[in-house]
């Protein structure tokens, strides 16, 4: 399953896999990871996912034992133990090896390899919802995590656009330009870009 990235945008790691992986190794906030390796790393380690390794080696193991022919079994049988002639006992004795096995009717081979095909393929059905599932809740986390940290460069943005817009005012004030109601309006919109920007960083 391919799911594409967005074309520039990258975000810690930290944002997609606390809720979306749950990887104890998540400690490594600095490294980024696009969509496309945060799907890789849910594909290959995703506990939900994991559990389906071992399942699947052994329906593998129940296929190849599935399409064995009956074992051959061997037998002995001592006859003329008794002895008919002037010899008697072990000696006189004529040993059979027979070599023998099972041949089987009605197609009961294919019948039990079909039974295992059938558990592989709902093994193959549930693995494939819960990917799904699990990269459908991994594509939203991305989206929100991208949005957040959009506003969250927005707000420094216009943090800094406030910072410079009042420098300007406040020199304006001092050659005469301007008079105080602009001076405070401006000292109002740092503020609010700054509370902004706080409020950003909290729902990073």
């Amino acid at each position: 399953m391919k799911i594409s990235q967005f074309p520039v945008r990258k975000f810690t790691r930290a944002g997609i896999l606390t809720s979306a992986l749950m990887l104890s190794q998540a400690n490594a906030l600095a490294e980024q990871v696009t969509l496309d390796d945060a799907v890789q790393l849910t594909l290959n380690r995703h506990p939900s996912l994991l559990k389906f390794r071992p399942l699947t080696r052994a329906l593998e193991g129940d296929r190849q034992q599935a399409l064995l022919s009956p074992a051959y079994t061997v037998g002995a049988n001592l006859e003329d133990v008794m002895g008919t002639s002037s010899t008697s006992g072990v000696q006189a004795a004529e040993a059979t090896i027979s070599l023998s096995s099972v041949y089987e009717l009605g197609g009961k081979k294919s019948a039990r390899t079909l039974v295992v095909d059938a558990r592989a393929a709902l093994l193959d059905s549930e693995q494939y919802s819960m990917s799904l599932s699990l990269l459908g809740g991994l594509t939203q986390q991305y989206i929100r995590v991208l949005a957040q940290q959009e506003r969250l460069q927005i707000a420094e943005r216009s943090v800094s656009l406030a910072e410079d817009a009042l420098t300007v005012i406040t020199n304006r004030i001092k050659s005469g330009a301007t008079n105080d109601a602009e001076l405070f309006r401006a000292k109002s919109a740092l503020n609010q870009a700054k509370l902004e920007l706080a409020t950003a960083k909290v729902n990073k």
